[in-house]
């Protein structure tokens, strides 16, 4: 079973991020021998029903520069002989996996006292960042943290009372679990863009960028905006004039989001598989043990713990894992793919079974042959 919780039917909201985990915990694969012996015809077929693990193999096997996979059966040796890593060094759009950057900050933050978690933070000063393009995310944030919300608008929820506050650790929380844009940027302008590039470094990763979820959402109902993420989302927040008239227009369609959204928010799947690696394995500090907090919410029948964030574009979808197996052994897995064909969109995200073979992979040495193929 995948790790399918909050899937959010994506509307406009393709930067919400697919995999939230709140409560659907994942169990380990079954049938492994079965399993394998599909995904080798599959490869060899070219069957790529991404609504199906095995589809999965064979569309990484036909898209080899618009994807990219890693798996670390044993996440203290990342380099062992049985790790796979295709496609490391191109940076691909990773979109809400990008999020990890804004937990990594974060825990630096508490870790160094510069943040008290048990901080206030009015509610307002979060929803100043919130665009109603988000799949649902906002609302159910709202939800889980027990603040009453309103609609003023369908799709729109903001809560009842603006002097409403939540802490600073549940903000954060609704980051991961439910993908929450605004609060991705409420902490990106908190702790400023330098800090979040500092704890990504740490961690591993070379050169990160630092995405402007609302500035690139707008995008998709002003094209005129897209040079200027920036821009656009202060815009948006000291305008009210502006930002009114925007929320009226139509989104742009499927292929039209896909070539504005491109670019957001990119990494290599080493970048990813660096900073997951530090997390498994314990050698992120106290640091670590706090983003694994926030990573690790939902229980995970047969592992100590599987923590991951993920994240889906038109065209393309990420996630990353860190996974703790009960005898002790962590695992990483990485899959990145920026070529996923729009008839076949909904179909894979609703069936998350790109996670399945990631879990399958990190134990089953015949299916990592499998993602070698292509080469």
């Amino acid at each position: 079973m995948s790790l399918r919780h909050a899937s959010r039917p994506l509307t406009a909201a393709i930067l919400s991020g697919v995999l939230g985990l709140a409560a659907c915990a994942p169990t380990p694969p079954e049938d492994g021998g079965d399993t394998a012996r599909h995904i080798t015809t599959a490869c060899r077929h070219g069957d790529t029903d991404l609504s199906e693990s095995s589809g999965w193999v064979a569309h990484l096997a036909a898209h080899p520069d618009d994807s990219a996979v890693v798996i670390i059966p044993d996440a203290t040796a990342p380099d062992g002989p049985d790790t796979v890593r295709k496609n490391t060094d191109t940076p691909l759009d990773i979109a809400s996996a990008a999020k990890i950057i804004h937990l990594l900050a974060y825990a630096d933050a508490v870790t160094d006292g510069t943040i008290d978690p048990d901080t206030p933070v009015p509610v307002s000063e979060w929803e100043s960042f919130y665009l109603p393009l988000d799949g649902g995310a906002h609302a159910a944030a709202l939800t889980r943290l027990g603040v009453d919300k309103r609609e003023p608008a369908p799709g729109v929820a903001v809560a009842t009372d603006p002097d409403a506050t939540v802490t600073f650790d549940d903000l954060v929380s609704a980051i991961i679990i439910e993908s929450d844009n605004a609060a991705a940027d409420w902490l990106t302008d908190t702790l400023g863009a330098p800090a979040l590039a500092t704890a990504a470094t740490r961690a591993g990763w070379d050169n990160p960028h630092i995405p402007n979820y609302l500035g690139s959402l707008l995008a998709v109902l002003d094209p005129d905006g897209a040079d200027d993420p920036g821009a656009a989302s202060r815009r948006y927040r000291e305008d009210p004039e502006w930002a009114d008239a925007i929320l009226h227009r139509a989104p742009a369609g499927y292929s039209e989001q896909r070539d504005i959204l491109r670019g957001t928010a990119m990494a290599t799947a080493g970048d990813l598989a660096a900073v997951y690696t530090r997390l498994a394995s314990g050698d992120h500090g106290p640091a670590g043990d706090i983003a694994r907090r926030h990573l690790e919410h939902t229980p995970a029948p047969g592992y100590t713990a599987i923590g991951h964030k993920g994240g889906s574009l038109p065209g393309a979808l990420a996630d990353a894992m860190e996974i703790r197996r009960e005898d002790g052994t962590p695992a990483v897995a990485v899959l990145i793919s920026t070529a996923i064909p729009e008839a076949d969109y909904t179909d894979a995200l609703a069936a998350f079974a790109w996670q399945d073979l990631m879990l399958q992979a990190v134990d089953s040495h015949d299916i990592r042959e499998q993602l070698t193929c292509g080469e």
